[in-house]
């Protein structure tokens, strides 16, 4: 951030959290940090024909992004940006019933969280399973059970209810 603002670098990526369905946005630190500096920049729009392309060719997971305009601080026309998929992950061994209970605890917290910490404002159910739209099989079996006994399962459906 200090090169960005002091000219030792003229780019960088920046962090904004969003939920799954672009209800909640919530700028990173260097985002607002420049903002606020009063320094002239811009956003590079990196559009969805470019990301697909990487996908196909990387076998990344990212997901085009658009944001309106002024979503984001001195943003006045409209953004083609682009998402990673935030999970939490463990190994195939890690046991189903701890993966369980910390599944089951996040989505009990998760929500409450925007209270206490912007970020938090990101962790709805949707959000929780948008990672599974494209990779339903690489949930852990005991997640898979707190998200099933929550009702968050198939995420498809979590999903399509919240757009209505």
């Amino acid at each position: 951030m200090d090169a960005l603002l002091d000219g030792r670098v003229v780019a960088a990526l920046v962090q904004v959290n969003v939920d799954a369905l672009l209800r909640e946005v919530v700028p990173g630190a260097v985002v607002t940090r420049v903002a606020a500096s009063g320094k002239s920049f811009r956003y590079l729009d990196i559009p969805r024909s470019v990301l697909e392309q990487v996908n196909r060719n990387t076998g990344s997971p990212f997901i085009a992004l658009e944001f309106a305009p002024n979503t984001l601080p001195k943003q006045p026309d409209r953004l083609q940006w682009f998402a990673d998929i935030g999970t939490r992950a463990v190994h195939p061994d890690f046991p189903e019933d701890l993966a369980y209970e910390v599944t089951k605890a996040f989505l009990q917290v998760g929500p409450k969280a925007g209270q206490f910490v912007a970020i938090g404002k990101t962790w709805n159910k949707e959000t929780m399973v948008r990672p599974f739209v494209e990779f339903p099989n690489k949930i852990h079996p005991g997640a898979l059970r707190a998200f099933q006994e929550a009702g968050l399962w198939p995420p498809e459906k979590v999903l399509s209810a919240a757009k209505k």
